[in-house]
């Protein structure tokens, strides 16, 4: 194997080392390429629903799902790196080869996710952070997530490989292509706590945009209205309204499911 193609190879196997900590961690995936570009000699698409985006503020105050969300992000960021490192067994910085103004990078998405599991940070504008990522307060995360990224591909590493040799044969592949891969390699996924907390985003939206008939449905709700009343009371709103509600219903019977699950 030459220089060139040593360097393709590990760049499959890092965008691969991406794709599996996605998937396996219950996030989105989106496209995955090796075809070299002016940004990046290869990249994964991890789309992220505009709900989140644009409320990233409320995952400080969600508790344990908060906090294993940004971890699960920071475990992402690492996979690249890791990947490569149980592929030749060298160690690797924990960014040696990304631009910090690139917006998807491993340095981008360390810049977010990693100071949220930070001490209290006051006024800290969390869209524009600019924390040391290697300041000591933050070792004990980057440890605990430096592991479980290690643990996650080396359990899932037929998934990595499998996805790795794909994109060596196709050089690009869409996302569905993706997780028939993984599927077939019998990656397991967990999603659970990544579903609560966009749902639990979700309603908070929703709850800003329409509080007055959502709060209406609710209360009749726990008085024990009969249900023909708050199925009458629903339908009689006007169609925008009354999808809202309903997606606030519906979110709120799925959060009821996760949570029990989480009891078992």
């Amino acid at each position: 194997m030459n220089e060139a193609e040593g360097w393709r190879e590990e760049t499959a196997y890092h965008e691969a080392g991406h794709v599996v900590a996605l998937y396996a961690q219950g996030f989105d995936l989106g496209d995955a390429s090796i075809a070299a570009n002016m940004d990046s000699v290869g990249r994964v698409a991890t789309p992220l629903p505009k709900a989140l985006s644009e409320r990233l503020d409320v995952l400080e105050y969600m508790g344990n799902d908060g906090e294993e969300f940004a971890m699960r992000q920071i475990v992402v960021a690492f996979s690249g790196v890791k990947a490569i490192e149980i592929l030749t067994g060298r160690v690797s910085a924990i960014n040696p080869d990304t631009e910090p103004e690139l917006v998807g990078s491993d340095y981008w998405r360390l810049s977010i996710w990693l100071p949220m599991l930070g001490p209290p940070a006051g006024d800290r504008d969390i869209y524009n952070n600019t924390q040391d990522l290697y300041n000591p307060s933050s070792q004990a995360h980057t440890d605990e997530a430096q592991a479980r990224t290690d643990r996650l591909l080396r359990e899932n590493w037929n998934a990595v490989r499998s996805v790795a040799e794909a994109l060596l044969e196709h050089g690009e592949m869409e996302a569905g292509a993706i997780r028939s891969v993984l599927e077939k390699a019998g990656c397991a996924r967990d999603d659970a706590p990544i579903r609560r907390v966009f749902l639990e985003v979700e309603q908070d939206r929703l709850l800003e945009e329409d509080s007055e008939h959502i709060h209406r449905v609710l209360y009749m709700q726990n008085e024990g209205r009969p249900e023909h009343e708050i199925e009458a009371e629903i339908s009689g709103l006007n169609q925008e309204y009354e999808e809202k509600v309903r997606r606030y219903l519906r979110n709120a019977q799925e959060l009821e499911t996760l949570r029990g699950k989480e009891d078992v």
